[in-house]
């Protein structure tokens, strides 16, 4: 059936509720406010797991014996090279366009990774070479992202230290200078904390595009896309933007009260799946009080204010603190700029989008929805003279 006739068809907008697929990625509960990654709830991952045992957790299904993890992080450290002529084409990437754009950078990189390595259809691609890419993607891509960073500040890349673990690697890439232990596990608690999250827009995104059968970096670039709105991934850098407006604690209950007669959105609060607490904000709310800063405690009283006030006009539905008001002081306090906050949100979430792809890749089906036509009946078209063409 290609369209719906009838203009007074059920939609549901925004697909709000609308089973795509079975999955056995992960499982958000919006309800009671739980996340599982695979059979293992998030949290417990984060707390006692390093990212690549989540990584190979997500793409390979099971979370890894320390045998299986050296052998997966042997996988990495061999794919970790970017190919030369895409290193030659960073510079002119980094010059594009007046801004810094971290997603941009980003998109443009995996598709120019895919591009320079002749990436096909994932169509007749044995699972073993596209788990292949997949790899490929995650190792590469944070190299491409800090060499952009640099390069468009005027500096020369730095290459990946192969002592150094991912998280700590970004860090390092970004700097040149070895980053502390506390700043490298929080990063790497963040990636793991975002990587994935159930049927997100990005995610579908990718999986809309892969289910046409272009290559894998065409997919991952769609998702990126997808991430790049304001109201996806962007939102940590709007939470600082923020902050600074409020400026001091005295100002925060007036400034929140201003926000809510004008009817506008409170940057950090409220989520479209979590009607209980975003359980992500525990544990970013607890690092960024390990990191410190000086925002830490305007944060925490936007946070008490907002949730009071939130009630107080909105009675009956539950707005709170979401992933996004802790993750912006997080990502501050471990050093990276604002202009890559929602590229290393991006980079966390590689991970879960390429399992999506994987599985996706599994009985693949083109996804296809249909429309339900509003418009009127079929009319004749009018002639030339009856539009008041002047064609001869």
């Amino acid at each position: 059936m290609e369209a719906v006739s009838d203009a007074h068809a059920p939609v549901v907008y925004g697909l709000n509720d609308i089973i795509l697929c079975h999955t056995s990625i992960s499982h958000v509960d919006g309800h009671l406010g739980q996340y599982r990654y695979r059979d293992y709830d998030a949290i417990d991952l984060v707390n006692n797991c390093a990212l690549e045992e989540v990584w190979c957790l997500l793409v390979d299904g099971e979370l890894p014996s320390p045998a299986r993890r050296a052998r997966f992080a042997d996988e990495l450290a061999e794919l970790n090279t970017v190919p030369p002529a895409l290193a030659g084409l960073l510079p002119a990437v980094a010059r594009l366009g007046e801004r810094p754009d971290g997603i941009g950078w980003l998109q443009t990189s995996v598709l120019l990774l895919a591009r320079s390595l002749d990436w096909p259809s994932v169509l007749g691609l044995e699972r073993a070479a596209l788990r292949h890419q997949v790899l490929r993607t995650l190792v590469t891509a944070p190299v491409m992202l800090a060499a952009l960073h640099r390069l468009r500040q005027g500096l020369e890349p730095v290459p990946p230290d192969p002592a150094l673990g991912h998280a700590a690697n970004l860090l390092y890439m970004l700097t040149g200078e070895a980053p502390p232990r506390a700043h490298a596990r929080a990063l790497e608690q963040y990636l793991m904390l975002t990587a994935e999250h159930g049927m997100a827009a990005s995610t579908f995104a990718g999986r809309v595009i892969f289910s046409t059968g272009a290559d894998l970096g065409s997919a991952l670039a769609g998702a990126l896309g997808a991430m790049g709105g304001p109201l996806h991934g962007g939102a940590p850098t709007l939470v600082l933007d923020m902050l600074d407006e409020i400026g001091s604690p005295e100002h925060v209950e007036p400034w929140l009260r201003d926000r809510l007669v004008k009817d506008e959105r409170i940057m950090g609060f409220g989520h479209r799946i979590y009607r209980a607490v975003d359980p992500r904000v525990e544990v970013l709310r607890r690092l960024a009080g390990d990191l410190g800063g000086a925002r830490l405690d305007l944060a925490r009283q936007v946070e008490r204010q907002a949730a009071a006030l939130l009630d107080e006009a909105k009675p009956g539905r539950t707005l709170r603190a979401n992933v996004e008001l802790y993750t912006a002081l997080v990502l501050e306090a471990v050093g990276l700029p604002r202009s890559l906050f929602s590229a290393t949100f991006a980079l966390a979430r590689l991970a879960g989008w390429s399992a999506h792809l994987l599985e996706q890749h599994t009985g693949n089906r083109l996804i296809r929805p249909v429309t339900a036509f509003a418009g009127g009946p079929t009319v004749p078209v009018p002639s030339p003279a009856e539009r008041g063409s002047t064609n001869g």
